[in-house]
């Protein structure tokens, strides 16, 4: 049969039990804030040594040979070639467009003599998926554009989308128009030919 556990009293726990148990903690607590005391007192003793300074000598005493002025070899500048190439590139449209505005139709030889091919730089992004984005957002509006991979300073990759080069100055204010209704912000910049 089963047995009944309803009536059975709890044994009482010794005394002494509980008193062992605070004890114990209380003798970790001390050997801890002992440990902590030493390593206290062992990390302040260096620097107290360290402020002595030694007895001066009363015998005078030569002074060393300076010795040879040390070359600190010289760690050469970066040099930042954009400053100087950019505003050789860069072509204000609006000063392009009076310019050119005499000519309703360039002949292929002004157009080939000038020399320069002209290219919209539409964007430019650090992860290739954007760029592409945006070549695909160029593309529903007619405007065909390329990726091109640069990478800066030997650390930085970047990736700009340009449209063209062109050559032809209508082709130039067409593309220009058709950027500016898509509200696209956009850079003209102007290519020679030796750098293609």
């Amino acid at each position: 049969m089963s047995r009944d556990y309803k009536n059975i009293s709890k044994s009482a726990r010794p005394p002494g039990l509980l008193l062992g148990h605070l004890l114990s903690v209380l003798t970790g607590l001390a050997i801890g804030l002992l440990i902590a005391f030493l390593v206290y007192i062992y990390n302040v003793q260096p620097a107290r040594q360290t402020d002595k300074q030694p007895a001066i000598a009363s015998t005078p005493t030569l002074e060393p040979k300076q010795p040879a002025a040390k070359e600190e070899p010289q760690v050469p500048e970066p040099t930042f070639d954009f400053y100087t190439i950019l505003p050789d590139r860069e072509v204000n449209i609006s000063e392009w467009v009076e310019e050119n505005e005499g000519h309703d139709k360039p002949t292929e030889e002004a157009s080939v003599q000038d020399g320069n091919l002209y290219v919209f730089q539409v964007g430019s992004f650090e992860d290739y998926q954007s760029a592409d984005q945006l070549k695909a957002r160029l593309a529903l509006i007619g405007i065909k554009a390329d990726i091109q991979r640069v990478v800066i300073n030997g650390e930085e990759t970047r990736h700009r989308v340009r449209v063209g080069p062109y050559q032809d100055q209508e082709q130039i204010r067409e593309t220009r128009e058709r950027l500016l209704a898509n509200n696209l912000e956009f850079m003209f910049l102007r290519l020679n030919t030796d750098d293609i």
